[in-house]
């Protein structure tokens, strides 16, 4: 078939019926709808189950298929995104041994999505980027960069409540969140 629908449905059955045939269906699927972000995502996560331990070989195919994935979907900034964050949690279920990777993996996609003019909704690439660098300082480095450097608009609210929400949840102090909210009414 060359409708992704009937693809995703079968990739989601053979997820928990035939683990097995699961590599090989994926696939196929590519082959006929490689412009299914969803597609991709299946065939990242299956990759990364096909070893209990992480394998050099295994990390090689899962970058190779990543990128095979993104030429695809070069012009899909939210199938691209779809693909990332399904490689992000490949790398990150295989612990400290990807980190840096991970985190470089994190950084190149909001750049790349920064340049398409692309919005990643919530943020969740900009948040994962940040947890993972587990300092405070250093996230709101990323959080302000983003505010500053980026192309989107910076009166967006969205960005600010997700850096503010940063704040909050990592205990900053409620003068620095009010500066926060202070940089925010400066863009209206």
């Amino acid at each position: 078939p060359v409708a992704d629908v009937l693809w995703k449905d079968y990739l989601k059955y053979l997820e928990f019926a035939s683990q097995p045939h699961l590599l090989n269906a994926c696939k196929r699927a590519l082959r006929n709808c490689p412009y299914s972000g969803a597609l991709w995502s299946v065939y990242v996560r299956s990759l990364s189950k096909k070893e209990a331990v992480p394998d050099k070989a295994v990390n090689e195919e899962l970058n190779a298929a990543f990128e095979q994935g993104k030429a695809s979907l070069q012009h899909s900034p939210h199938e691209y995104r779809q693909l990332v964050l399904s490689m992000a949690h490949s790398l990150r279920l295989s612990g400290d041994i990807y980190k840096s990777q991970y985190e470089e993996l994190l950084q190149n996609s909001i750049k790349e999505m920064n340049k398409q003019q692309a919005l990643d909704p919530e943020h969740r690439l900009t948040s994962l980027l940040v947890v993972s660098m587990g300092d405070l300082e250093k996230g709101k480095l990323v959080w302000e960069s983003l505010l500053v450097d980026s192309s989107i608009d910076a009166a967006y609210s969205g960005t600010w409540v997700s850096y503010y929400d940063y704040l909050t949840r990592h205990g900053d102090s409620f003068e620095t969140r009010r500066d926060v909210f202070d940089k925010y009414r400066h863009y209206l």
